[in-house]
């Protein structure tokens, strides 16, 4: 149904809702689901937000266009 080039496209996997997990399995959370470099978040709370943003980020800053010079 999906398009086999998707899977070479870069991506970024989220763990949602963890404030509904109890603490102690947040910890091990993303070895347990296999998804390595998963991040865990939870919009409610705020946890994992500044990490998800500052990674979405680093990804998007090097592929950006070079803005076109002001004349």
């Amino acid at each position: 149904m999906y398009s086999p080039a998707l899977m070479e496209k870069p991506r970024v996997v989220v763990l949602t809702k963890s404030d509904l997990i109890p603490a102690e399995e947040r910890e091990t959370l993303v070895s347990r689901t296999g998804l390595a470099g998963a991040f865990v978040i939870s919009a409610q709370s705020g946890d994992g937000l500044r990490e998800l943003l500052e990674a979405v980020w680093q990804r998007i800053v090097p592929h950006a266009p070079e803005s076109a010079p002001h004349a």
